[in-house]
């Protein structure tokens, strides 16, 4: 199962998320491969990556490596996963990959080699629509949504949910579908409206 944790604005528990589902998942005897696809590169440091000098999603993206590369085995992460890092060079790749044919489904290309391996695979999104998050889409079975618990804040959900029908309608992936919306940062003292 791929899942895809994305939202379009930034600050609001994409990484917090999928670093908790996935390391609970692990906890229970699942295996799990988080994939992070932001170029700020959170997930990677939370797992202890920041300076391991291997291949990033960037190489995985540019085929420079074999996914087999590009995966940390669980015991070499502080989080009981697998993890393909990612790299501030990510930013670079809208721009290098804009004229290649089939860009969008490169990540789904990969993940399906090795999708047999893992039980889950979390996508951690980065905050804006690009190529790097049409890449987390196209590979997703389910896509869930992390919001802030405040009015504001959910009113880009309506952008998402456009893009994942116009994905389908598309054919870049027919089966993807918004599963949840995970409410985050709640604060027991704000008043319900």
């Amino acid at each position: 199962m791929i899942l895809s944790l994305i939202n379009y604005k930034g600050g609001v528990g994409k990484t917090t998320s999928t670093v908790n589902i996935g390391a609970g998942l692990a906890r229970r005897g699942k295996s799990v491969l988080l994939v992070d696809t932001d170029p700020q590169a959170n997930l990677t440091a939370i797992a202890g990556l920041r300076n391991d000098p291997a291949h990033t999603l960037y190489d995985l993206m540019h085929h420079k490596c074999d996914i087999a590369e590009a995966i940390r085995p669980a015991t070499a992460t502080t989080l009981g996963c697998a993890v393909i890092p990612a790299s501030e060079e990510l930013n670079k790749i809208p721009r290098e990959l804009a004229d290649e044919l089939g860009k969008e489904s490169i990540l789904r290309d990969w993940l399906q080699s090795v999708k047999a391996e893992f039980d889950f695979i979390l996508l951690d999104c980065c905050p804006s629509r690009n190529l790097l998050s049409d890449n987390a889409l196209a590979a997703a079975h389910e896509a869930y949504i992390p919001v802030q618990a405040e009015h504001l804040a959910t009113q880009g959900l309506g952008q998402i949910a456009e893009r994942v029908q116009e994905m389908r309608r598309k054919r870049v992936n027919t089966t993807l579908h918004i599963t949840g919306i995970i409410p985050t940062m709640y604060k027991t003292s704000q008043k319900s409206c």
